[in-house]
């Protein structure tokens, strides 16, 4: 095979030998080296750990005096102790020594002979110590003392932030033996809170529905008027409102009710602050002199020329209302608008909603207007919920005024005249 032929790679020279025959060894250089390595495990056991070594230097060290250790080696002379790091601690001991300071003896100027014959007599004079007290005063001296400190300084432990406000723990509670909740409320407390809770939520619930039967009042009041306006009648007792009867009340009517109120001032009739509702117990407490009072701060807030701006168009409404008003009997509407400002919310609701369903053939609650009695009293009937509404309703005028519930109406005849 030439040169220029292509090596084979099937050839032997390229195999690998994949493994050397071992070294065959007999038993007993198997067992030597067997014992060997276990002889030197033993030997690693046996030697101490590395904390046991640096416990032992440490020790060791802590019994060795430095003072020993500078004598040594000034002795010897070498300048191992003079140079290098024990080169600063033998040159200040020198200085020591050359300032009159000797081994074993404390630092500080020694207490002369006259300062320690009193010291010694007033020892002397307390019998109350003992040989204890004495070695422990003989084992503190330091500084200022003959004899070197045999005792060390104390460690105090820190007891924590503590400031001039620190004070002691609380004490403990005392055991209740009594075997009831100290938190707990009286029984007759309790009792009495509950009640006084039940009557908040009584007289909220009150109030709440007191301004609900006035809103409710308002709203049919103003579709009567627009329905009897509608129909040409000029006036009729319920168009009053009895919690704002100067801002309701015509003023000829006014003035046969209300002769000082209508002679006081000419916008009388309608006044920006109107009488309290007398269903709140609230204002009842309000005399006539404070709500006098109040109406003169509010007019000192106005100023003089917007009156006299606002006097002329107001007289000029005040003529227009009394020519609209023409022909209306007044002496004949004194006893009905006087049961009109009489009633309660509740009442005055019902008269409205009476004479809308009597007159109009309206439903108030339903918020239409029928076309005949038969298909009004059909519909009602047909509807539980609005059918109990008008038995309420029906059941406080009877209960308010009296008898006058016939064939399913409120007796309103007296409360019902026609304008001209």
């Amino acid at each position: 095979m030439s040169d220029s032929e292509e090596d084979d790679f099937m050839s032997d020279k390229y195999l690998v030998e994949t493994s050397k025959p071992l070294a065959t060894e007999s038993y007993t250089a198997k067992r030597s080296a067997q014992q060997l390595r276990s002889l030197r495990a033993g030997q690693a056991k046996q030697l101490p750990t590395l904390k046991q070594r640096e416990e032992e230097q440490r020790r060791a060290g802590l019994a060795t005096s430095l003072f020993e250790v500078n004598h040594d080696a000034e002795s010897s002379g070498s300048g191992a102790g003079r140079g290098g790091g024990g080169g600063g601690g033998g040159m200040a001991m020198e200085m020591m020594k050359k300032m009159g300071w000797k081994v074993g003896e404390g630092l500080g100027r020694k207490r002369s002979a006259s300062l320690e014959a009193p010291r010694r007599s007033k020892v002397s004079r307390l019998d109350n110590r003992n040989e204890d007290d004495d070695q422990d005063e003989i084992s503190r001296q330091g500084i200022g003392s003959s004899n070197g400190r045999i005792e060390p300084i104390r460690i105090s432990m820190w007891a924590g932030r503590k400031g001039l406000s620190a004070r002691s723990p609380s004490p403990p509670p005392l055991p209740n033996l009594a075997g009831r909740n100290p938190d707990a409320l009286d029984p007759r407390k309790l009792a009495r809170l509950e009640g006084e809770t039940d009557t908040f939520r009584e007289r909220q619930r009150r109030e709440f529905g007191e301004r609900e039967v006035v809103r409710k009042a308002a709203k049919a009041r103003e579709i009567l008027v627009r329905f009897d306006r509608e129909n040409g009648v000029k006036f009729h007792p319920l168009h009053i409102l009895p919690s704002d009867p100067l801002g309701s009340l015509p003023r000829p009517l006014l003035k046969l009710i209300y002769p000082a109120q209508a002679l006081a001032s000419p916008l009388a009739s309608r006044s920006p602050s109107p009488e309290p509702v007398t269903g709140y117990p609230r204002e009842k407490n309000v005399s006539a002199a404070e709500r006098l009072r109040e109406q003169m701060r509010r007019d000192m807030l106005v100023d003089e020329g917007e009156d006299e701006d606002q006097s002329e168009p107001s007289i000029k409404a005040i003529v227009k209302e009394e020519e609209d008003m023409d022909g209306v009997v007044w002496l004949d509407m004194i006893s009905p608008t006087k049961r009109v400002l009489s009633m309660d919310p509740g009442t005055h609701l019902a008269f409205l909603v009476s004479q809308l369903r009597h007159e109009y053939l309206f439903c108030f609650w339903c918020a239409y207007k029928y076309r005949g009695w038969e298909e009004m009293t059909l519909v009602q009937l047909s509807h539980p919920a609005r059918q109990r509404a008008w038995i309420t309703l029906a059941l406080a005028i009877s209960v308010k005024e009296g008898p006058g519930i016939r064939e399913g109406r409120a007796d309103t005849e007296d409360l019902r005249f026609e304008g001209s």
